[in-house]
């Protein structure tokens, strides 16, 4: 065991040495090239020597500022506005520290805002226009409502004509509509196709000269509209005396 020891030795302290040799070259290798001089640097200008020659450049008049002094006066009081209003809201400092930071997002908010609060202002505009009708356009008038033209003696004569070839559903219905409208125009009652026979009869409820004679034609209207009875001549007949009793207390 003693020989093979004696020779192992000899054998790792060469190795060493070689890997301590190799080292030695590899880091001197390694501090020529990081202390080699830059052949670019010498022509490089110093620090002072570049912000004089960009202050030269923008003091150039294509490069200054070619508004007028009322504008640059007007920006600074509305920037100064801006700046006392930034103060005075909960957010004015999370605002100002996002100009600061992201100036191109402050902008693009900005800008969204004002086109939202341009967008509102039109949409009030074209709201307020509609109210008022367009300046240069007469505006339509309301179309009236869907009452009949015809005067109540024209529907007591249409009634008799249809009564003498037997519609009596026709004619009293005509005979109806022409009491109404007399009524109306004598101040009684209010004639319209939505009032219902009840509320007419409402309306005439203190004239019991006219409700006695108003009653059973509106009766006779409820039996044949919803109930679908129809009548008689004789019937007719009855109806139509009551429908002239009521005009002749009426004249009174």
């Amino acid at each position: 065991m003693l020989p093979h020891t004696r020779t192992a030795c000899p054998h790792k302290i060469g190795q060493l040495i070689a890997h301590g040799l190799l080292l030695a070259i590899m880091t001197a290798i390694a501090t020529g090239l990081l202390a080699a001089p830059d052949e670019s640097a010498g022509a490089r200008p110093e620090v002072p020597v570049i912000r004089q020659q960009v202050a030269d450049i923008l003091s150039q008049p294509e490069y200054q500022d070619q508004y007028p002094q009322w504008l640059q006066g007007l920006l600074g009081q509305a920037w100064e506005w801006l700046a006392k209003l930034l103060e005075r809201i909960p957010f004015g400092e999370a605002v100002r520290g996002l100009y600061a930071t992201w100036p191109v997002v402050y902008w693009a908010i900005v800008g969204l805002l004002a086109l939202a609060i341009a967008a509102l202002l039109y949409h009030i505009f074209i709201t307020i226009r509609g109210a008022f009708g367009h300046p240069g356009r007469p505006r339509r008038a309301k179309r009236p409502s869907p009452l009949p033209l015809t005067s109540p003696a024209a529907l007591r004569r249409q009634a008799r004509q249809l009564a003498s070839h037997g519609d009596f559903a026709g004619a009293l219905r005509k005979l109806y509509e022409s009491c109404l409208r007399y009524l109306d125009q004598r101040g009684y009652l209010h004639y319209h196709p939505a009032t219902t026979n009840g509320e007419y009869l409402q309306q005439v409820d203190g004239h019991p000269e006219l409700t006695v004679h108003l009653q059973p034609i509106t009766r006779a209207m409820d039996r044949l509209c919803y109930a679908h009875i129809g009548l008689g001549h004789a019937t007719y007949e009855h109806l139509d005396t009551l429908a002239q009793q009521l005009w002749q207390e009426v004249e009174k």
